[in-house]
C-alpha cells in the first residue's frame, strides 16, 4: 500500500485515467468488483458527495487506498462503508 485515505482529487484523476486499475470493495471486501473505464463516471457521480477522507466529508461512505507494484503500476481500491 502506498497511500491510504486518498484525497478525493487523486481519486477523480484516477477514475478519468483508463490505464489505472480501479477495484470497488463492498461488505468489508467480501464483494469485489473491477470498475471499467465505462463505469467510472457513474461511480464518481455516486461517491463524490459521500467521500470520507481529505477533500470529502467526515461522515462519507466511500474511502480509498492506493497500491503499487515494483513496476510502478498502481491500483486504486475504493471501499464502500455501511452507515
Amino acid at each position: 500500500m502506498t497511500h491510504r485515505r486518498l484525497d478525493i482529487r487523486l481519486v477523480r484523476r484516477a477514475l478519468r485515467s483508463a490505464d489505472r486499475l480501479v477495484l470497488l470493495g463492498k461488505e468489508g471486501g467480501a464483494d469485489l468488483t473491477w470498475v471499467g473505464p465505462d463505469q467510472r463516471s457513474a461511480l464518481w457521480g455516486r461517491m463524490r458527495d459521500e467521500w470520507f477522507g481529505p477533500g470529502g466529508t467526515a461522515y462519507g461512505t466511500y474511502s480509498g487506498y492506493e497500491f503499487a507494484n515494483d513496476n510502478g503500476d498502481s491500483l486504486i481500491y475504493i471501499e464502500v462503508w455501511c452507515r
